[in-house]
């Protein structure tokens, strides 16, 4: 096709709606940097001071890191630590050793912290190697032994511990279910979040009762059975102890058979009641899982973090990030009032249309799969969930940033690789692209994948 006043044009055609109001938009944002030069394997927030206490593992040490002034202190809590749980009355943190500590049967150790002057002061020996704490009610400690070893299932038969703090001596198990991940425990401490292990090698999501110093399990949930029902080491539950998160599904804390949705990314933490979750790469309100059936994203943080800390007390997050070998901290940025007929962030949907679709008016791809939101709106996707392109697929939508939008096609190839084709060619004609009037009415076309072996589709001028 030659360029001629006649163009083949893409027409971005979105209903009009009326600017009666501002769009409110409250958004989270990445507020400070804490660089660290260490990999860091737990991360852990004082509740009664302003310090973050992050277990470095190949140092042998735990850093307090002082969130006033800035500075690091790294104190030695024996060899290879990998876990940290602070009592009920935040005067003590427990540090689990993965390193042998006598060298003989029940000579594991678990190192005790004083917080007030930021030394250990002692260890105290386990009967099982320990891997992952966390601290219940009573002046109770519970540990596992663990199943993964640097991303990968290292054990799998293995045993879970009951301490009592006071003694500091063993109390036993919690019944036979040995539980390999990490744990979390409800706001009341009466109950213990775990997978665990049944018949061998299979293994289940367990709620355990943990209120009297003989534990014993509450409700169950096989998800998901393989391998070893501990394919992810991510369980977080919300501050109120009601919302639980596992892998990338959130769960209601007190009926595992409640679940409220599947995000598209792994969830790392959650926020106080549960609205807003943490993912690796994205924050997530929950809430548009009753309206949409997806999780709506607030912020592509692009973090990659596998290691996050909800701060209740702050409303905020502390995450690690390989990227800089530093602490990001997320803080939810005040509310800002767009003005409905305006684009704020340039997608080609104006604010209220991103409101009508629970997209983000403040980032042009929200689902942060390099495709802006009007775009994919205009192709037919859905933009709050990730898709794959081809590069000519990619550019002809990145080129659609405003609406209308117009392409100019010299040979027309396009080539996709979406289950469905669907799209809106309009025919317009013009002195110039700036003096354009569209001929007849826009062609449509949908169609999908005929033949599911087929991967490539061509769409050429005629």
């Amino acid at each position: 096709m030659k360029s001629s006043p006649s163009l083949l044009s893409l027409s971005l055609v979105l209903g009009s709606i009326a600017c009666l109001h501002g769009v409110a938009r409250a958004n989270w944002e990445v507020t400070d940097t804490i660089p660290l030069d260490a990999v860091i394997v737990d991360l852990v927030k004082d509740p009664n001071r302003p310090f973050l206490y992050a277990v470095n593992r190949t140092g042998s040490e735990v850093l307090f890191i002082d969130l006033q002034l800035k500075t690091i202190k790294p104190v030695y809590v024996g060899k290879l630590p990998t876990s940290l749980a602070i009592n009920a009355a935040g005067t003590k943190m427990y540090v689990a050793n993965r390193g042998i500590g006598s060298g003989t049967p029940a000579g594991y150790q678990i190192s005790v912290v004083d917080l007030a002057t930021q030394t250990k002061t002692h260890h105290f020996l386990t009967k099982y190697q320990p891997v992952n704490l966390v601290c219940g009610p009573g002046e109770r400690l519970y540990y596992n032994d663990g199943a993964w070893e640097n991303g990968n299932i290292h054990n799998v038969a293995g045993q879970t511990g009951i301490v009592n703090l006071t003694t500091e001596t063993e109390l036993g198990k919690i019944g036979n279910f040995q539980i390999k991940s990490r744990m979390v425990v409800n706001d009341t401490k009466t109950k213990l979040f775990g997978q665990y292990v049944y018949d061998g090698n299979l293994g289940e999501m367990g709620v355990f009762d943990i209120e009297e110093p003989v534990a014993f399990k509450l409700d169950r949930h096989p998800y998901s059975p393989y391998p070893y029902g501990w394919d992810y080491n991510n369980y977080s539950i919300s501050a109120n102890g009601k919302r639980l998160a596992y892998g990338s599904v959130l769960f209601n804390a007190n009926n595992l058979l409640i679940q409220y949705g599947v995000f598209p990314e792994q969830i790392q933490a959650l926020n106080a009641d549960g609205s807003v979750a943490f993912g690796s790469s994205q924050v997530w309100d929950t809430t548009t899982f009753a309206t949409t059936g997806n999780a709506k994203s607030l912020l592509n943080h692009g973090l990659d973090s596998r290691l996050m800390h909800y701060d209740a007390a702050e409303n905020c997050v502390y995450a690690f990030t390989h990227q800089g070998f530093s602490i990001r901290k997320l803080e939810q940025a005040p509310p800002q009032t767009l003005p409905e007929d305006e684009d704020a962030d340039s997608d080609g949907l104006t604010n209220a249309e991103e409101l009508a679709l629970n997209t983000d008016p403040l980032d042009a791809d929200t689902d942060g799969d390099g495709l802006d939101d009007g775009a994919e709106h205009l192709s037919g996707l859905d933009p709050l969930v990730a898709n794959l392109q081809t590069a000519e697929m990619r550019a002809l939508l990145l080129t659609l940033r405003r609406s209308p939008a117009q392409l100019e096609l010299g040979s027309p190839i396009i080539w996709l690789e979406y289950d469905q084709v669907n799209l809106s060619l309009q025919l317009s004609a013009g002195d110039g692209l700036d003096n354009m009037s569209p001929l007849g009415s826009p062609m449509i076309f949908s169609h999908p994948k005929p033949d599911t072996s087929k991967q490539f589709y061509q769409i050429k001028a005629k």
